[in-house]
């Protein structure tokens, strides 16, 4: 990026202590509003998915993943959007990898598509849902994009527990 595109980002700066206002670049807000639009229609975000269907999960986080990993490799290293998106891929990464330990079987044998929910999975689900919808929220919000539905709204919600 050159001075006179960073000079043309810059909105504002504030004193005493100092500070930037940074307008991000249009490409970056195509980027993120992509990114949003992928991501909002993934069930694994919203607290109502419904039953639990291990190998569904993780096809649709390696989905979200390539999603993000492709946002992440068009933006630009100093893009503002790059730490909140590399935090969303690592809690994808390791709720994958969660659900990819807990739900083992023997090569060969017939993976169940429905499998008893194991400890720990809906807890580690949530956390997942927790971070992608905050960085979702976070990203709308920095960019002026809407999210689709109420999704925003049902972000807030935390899913209900094995007991309830």
């Amino acid at each position: 990026m050159n001075i006179k595109d960073l000079l043309q980002r810059l909105s504002g700066i504030s004193t005493p202590i100092g500070g930037l206002n940074w307008t991000p670049s249009a490409d970056e807000r195509q980027v993120v509003y992509k990114l949003v639009q992928q991501l909002a229609d993934r069930r694994l975000i919203w607290p109502s998915h419904g039953h639990f269907h291990f190998e569904e999960a993780i096809r649709s986080l390696g989905t979200m993943r390539e999603h993000v990993t492709e946002a992440l490799g068009v933006l630009q290293p100093e893009a503002q959007s790059r730490k909140l998106l590399e935090e969303m891929r690592l809690a994808m990464q390791l709720f994958q990898g969660f659900l990819e330990e807990q739900y083992q079987y023997p090569a060969g044998k017939h993976r169940l598509t429905q499998a008893p929910l194991k400890p720990g999975v809906l807890e580690a689900w949530e956390a997942m849902r927790k971070v992608v919808g905050e960085r979702l929220i976070t990203l709308s919000r920095n960019h002026t994009i809407a999210l689709p539905g109420a999704l925003e709204y049902t972000i807030a919600i935390p899913r209900p527990s094995a007991e309830g």
